[in-house]
């Protein structure tokens, strides 16, 4: 198994072998937490600590 992670999202490889370390199966999941365009902010103030997610503005006005 493998895992990979970037900063919005995670990738997991598993591969069943059997004999000889040929694979018998095998599959990726991938989970995406943030879409593109969105910023984390981190926020830390005395004991209270947490992320701010800002997503990008459509200005329609412009």
């Amino acid at each position: 198994m493998s895992l990979s992670l970037t900063k919005s999202s995670w990738t997991i490889l598993m591969a069943i072998r059997i004999r000889r370390n040929q694979p018998l199966s095998s599959n990726t999941f991938e989970k995406g937490y943030m879409a593109d365009g969105v910023k984390r902010i981190p926020v830390t103030e005395r004991k209270i600590r947490g992320t701010l997610s800002l997503r990008r503005v459509m200005d329609l006005f412009l």
